[in-house]
């Protein structure tokens, strides 16, 4: 039964009584001929003392120790016993005290008991926990809660227990005087309480990295580009089915965190909140930042409309969670074009829009993110940058709905593994090829001084005519020697050009074979990145135009004349030319790619020689 149990199966007796002075008086009286009284209410102390009680007497020590009773069997004078009770037996009185039940309330009484929750730490066991059963199971034969919590201890960064005398104690003050409250709140969240946890400065960092810092840069992305598209809020209907992924995913998050707050399992609300933030940021961001930037009319309104409102949302689900957070997000983004509840803590908790949930829909993304994942982890194995495009990805499963998935998501699949083209199969033999191999602790003993002839035949043979004929015969006849399937091993194995990655009954393969022109493409992606590094370092603005000049090696030279109108495109570079210029506000830097040098000059273009330019 776990510790509660087991602690039940083997009760003792509970020895009330406590030798001390503070207390609630254990309310026996005794005669010298130790017959007992137990006096069971304040009414019936007045009418057995021997002295009227003052209308304002005061029912603990010293003071009822003075009041005498006579004995109901011998008529001798009885004093109160010397003790007090044992405060757990007061704790476990709660439920019944608080009330003053059953002399009053009793209705009130029965709308608040039993309790639906109670938590303190693992000692309670033997103490509070055990106070309430016994007391309410004497009085009512059931207990007094519904569900019962026991909290673990908070630890140091090694997973040690706090203590003064090893140093090793976190102020938690201080963490939050640093941190900040809602980082520190957070941290605490995503664990189970019933779990000891680690505690640190560098710990409470990891989650401010994670979620806070991560959430906050969505909010920049979308409010700096709502306000260049002078963005309003719209009854837009979205059509775009990363965008109804993301309303339905928002829908979602709304049903797991109030199904965490149900089960008292906050943690799992926390931790979906993070997942939920991760995907918001990792993936939806990251796959419709061009849509932000350079889609139609009708693909922003789209994007700024769902994302506006999974904001909207997602404040409000998080403010339980991060309540200084919410509100800021909430100040900034949400109540300007609102003009309702001035605070996020005013408003209702989200409910779910059921016509917006697509559990098929999020199950494809699901399968499409898995599918992303793979493939990006299949081009790790062979060292290749994402930003290098590819020739092919082919993901193999036979399963319906992944076909369907890849389908339905072909060009953001295409554009998150770099690949000019994307293929589903049911098999994988056109990536793998036969091989065959002599097994030498058979054609040893069988073959004798042929052995060494018989494994220059086998590695000289056609591998999948060998392959098929020992499928249909069982045997093969090779230059004069009879070979068995026991004589050779035979094995599939990927070929060359292909690396590839797996999970459960998925198979992501990725041609890694690099021609000129993807080559060219590849150094122009990261002629773009260093760029957009150097507009960074001059904290250029999103729609800042500037001039770009390079020079360097020649391949790295030829690459980018090659692909100048996209790196233009990509960097917001009205020019783009081969030389050495001397730029009064810019900024010069040398860079290697491909272990060859370049150096890039960049300098912002001003708002009117920019007009000249678009003359």
């Amino acid at each position: 039964h776990g510790r509660f149990g087991n602690f039940l199966d083997e009760l003792k007796d509970w020895s009330l009584s406590r030798n001390r002075f503070w207390g609630t008086p254990l309310p026996i009286w005794m005669c010298d001929n130790d017959h007992e009284v137990c006096v069971g209410s304040k009414k019936e102390l007045e009418e057995r003392s021997t002295e009227p009680l003052l209308d304002d007497f005061e029912f603990h020590r010293p003071y009822v120790d003075r009041v005498k009773l006579k004995c109901p069997d011998c008529e001798e004078e009885m004093e109160r016993v010397p003790y007090v009770i044992d405060c757990w037996y007061d704790s476990g009185s709660a439920p019944f005290a608080q009330f003053h039940y059953p002399f009053e309330n009793e209705e009130r009484f029965e709308e608040a008991f039993p309790v639906d929750f109670i938590t303190e730490s693992l000692d309670q066991t033997r103490g509070w926990f055990y106070s309430l059963l016994a007391i309410s199971s004497l009085l009512r034969d059931e207990p007094a809660y519904k569900k019962c919590l026991t909290q673990g201890l908070i630890l140091d960064e090694d997973g040690e227990k706090m203590s003064k005398s090893k140093g090793n104690a976190v102020d938690p003050n201080e963490v939050m005087e640093e941190k900040g409250a809602d980082a520190t709140r957070l941290y605490f969240m995503t664990s189970p309480v019933w779990n000891s946890t680690k505690f640190s400065k560098e710990l409470v960092d990891e989650k401010i990295n994670k979620t806070i810092n991560t959430l906050t840069n969505v909010v920049s992305f979308f409010t700096n580009n709502a306000n260049i598209d002078d963005f309003e809020p719209s009854n837009y209907e979205v059509n775009d089915e990363i965008d109804r992924w993301l309303l339905s995913r928002k829908n979602s998050l709304i049903k797991e965190v109030e199904e965490g707050f149900e089960d008292l399992e906050l943690h799992n609300s926390a931790r979906s909140i993070e997942a939920f933030i991760d995907d918001l940021s990792n993936w939806y961001l990251r796959r419709s930042r061009r849509r932000f930037w350079e889609g139609t009319a009708e693909e922003k309104t789209s994007a700024y409309n769902s994302l506006y409102k999974t904001l909207k949302t997602l404040v409000k689900t998080i403010a339980p969670f991060t309540p200084f957070l919410a509100e800021r997000i909430y100040r900034k983004v949400i109540y300007p074009n609102e003009k309702g509840n001035e605070s996020v803590h005013m408003c209702d908790f989200p409910m779910v829009d059921e016509e917006q949930l697509d559990s098929k829909l999020e199950e494809n993304m699901d399968l499409v993110i898995d599918i992303a994942e793979l493939g990006r982890n299949a081009r790790q194995k062979e060292d290749i940058k994402l930003r290098q495009p590819l020739r092919e990805a082919i993901v193999v499963c036979d399963d319906k709905q992944v076909d369907e998935a890849v389908k339905t998501f072909e060009n953001i699949l295409m554009e998150e593994l770099n690949v000019k083209e994307l293929t589903t199969m049911k098999e994988e033999a056109e990536m793998t090829e036969t091989k065959i191999e002599p097994n030498y602790s058979t054609i040893g003993p069988k073959f004798k001084s042929d052995a060494d002839e018989v494994a220059r035949v086998i590695e000289s043979s056609d591998p999948d005519k060998v392959k098929e004929k020992i499928e249909t015969d069982g045997k093969i006849e090779l230059e004069g020697f009879t070979l068995e399937e026991d004589d050779l091993e035979i094995y599939e194995e990927v070929k060359e050009r292909y690396t590839y990655s797996e999970e459960k009954n998925l198979k992501v393969f990725i041609d890694v074979e690099i021609d000129k022109e993807l080559k060219t493409e590849g150094i122009a992606r990261d002629v773009v990145r260093r760029i957009q590094t150097m507009r960074k370092d001059l904290e250029l603005g999103y729609t800042q135009k500037i001039k770009t000049y390079y020079g360097g090696d020649k391949l790295l030279v030829s690459a980018v004349k090659e692909m100048e109108d996209y790196i233009k495109k990509e960097t917001l570079s009205r020019e783009l030319n081969e030389g050495n210029e001397s730029f009064e506000d810019g900024l010069k830097k040398e860079w290697s790619i491909e272990g060859k040098e370049i150096t890039i000059w960049v300098e912002p273009i001003e708002e009117s020689e920019d007009e000249s330019l678009n003359i």
